[in-house]
């Protein structure tokens, strides 16, 4: 294996959210029934540009977002594909009454893509920095949750969602990320980026080129060999995939952006423990904190989220 490992240092940086806009070219041409909702967020969830091209199909809630999520029921159930476009800190929050009701209860088929979530919002801070939702969600029967990587990858989510039935959340991030790829999403599975014989690391999300970076890392430097799967789905989780591994490597580490209570990595440990396997666990989350001002990459360090805080859980988990 060459040092430049799954061509690390080619990626070239994109935002996600214009995945979101790429998606919407696409609906707008093939989907009659797709119709975009907003709560005066348009420009920052890139949707302004099917709002410009089709402004029958756009409606602008203004703030008022338990309002839209119930639009958007009554649009799904005289069967149009409501897309609901907000930002994160401003949709499970805020408007778990009628999620509850009307996508869980209802099964209405919304889908939520919500962005600037977790803490690469940046000098927004705790307000907008949303790093509950995986949990506010995932406890709401039938909702599916997918956290893409990429634009490319959000792109792919979203059409996806858009043909299968039920509600979906995906969790979108506002900074610029490693447009790595190719990375195939296929709804409810994971990606095996990297095989290896010693650690299981999980990853979904945005931090993935950081849990790539520390892959790399740990093989090159510390002659430790790391399995490295993605997850872009992070509710219904790809049970299969991860007990594979977990049983080939017998130790574990999650990695995801957001709190560690009720989160990504809860569920991971949640599939070992009722297979009763006997796994070595660690995982990287922000834990009983909100976030603050900063950089993404000062933010990621600051609360341990970031390549060096990954190699470290690597190798406590070895030793």
């Amino acid at each position: 294996m060459t040092r430049s490992f799954l061509g690390i240092e080619n990626f070239s940086y994109k935002n996600p959210r214009e995945g979101i806009k790429e998606a919407l070219e696409i609906l707008g041409k093939r989907e009659p029934k797709v119709v975009v909702l907003s709560g005066d967020l348009a420009n920052s969830t890139k949707v302004d540009e099917f709002k410009k091209k089709y402004p029958e199909r756009y409606i602008e809630c203004g703030i008022a977002e338990q309002n839209m999520i119930a639009v958007a029921a009554g649009l799904a159930a005289e069967g149009f594909i409501p897309l609901v476009a907000d930002f994160a800190a401003f949709v499970p929050p805020r408007c778990l009454d009628q999620i509850r009701l009307q996508l869980g209860i209802g099964r209405a088929n919304v889908k939520l893509i919500s962005t600037h979530a977790g803490l690469n919002v940046g000098a927004d801070g705790a307000s907008h920095q949303m790093l509950e939702d995986i949990a506010i969600l995932k406890a709401i029967p039938g909702i599916n949750i997918i956290a893409p990587a990429t634009a490319s990858e959000t792109k792919e989510a979203i059409l996806a969602a858009v043909k299968l039935k039920g509600p979906f959340y995906i969790r979108i991030a506002r900074a610029d990320l490693p447009e790595i790829a190719p990375l195939d999403f296929q709804f409810g599975k994971a990606k095996l980026l990297k095989e290896g014989s010693e650690v299981s690391l999980f990853v979904t999300g945005a931090l993935l080129s950081e849990a790539l970076a520390a892959t790399k890392e740990a093989f090159f430097d510390l002659k430790i060999d790391v399995e490295l799967i993605h997850m872009p789905t992070i509710k219904p989780l790809d049970e299969v995939t991860i007990l594979n591994s977990a049983r080939k490597t017998g130790r574990v580490l999650t990695v995801e952006e957001a709190q560690a209570s009720g989160g990504f990595g809860e569920s991971i440990l949640t599939v070992l423990a009722r297979f009763e396997e006997k796994i070595k666990f660690s995982r990287i989350a922000v834990f009983d904190s909100f976030g603050t001002s900063g950089e993404p990459k000062e933010l990621w360090h600051h609360f341990r989220l970031d390549k060096e805080a990954i190699l470290e859980a690597i190798e406590e988990l070895v030793d």
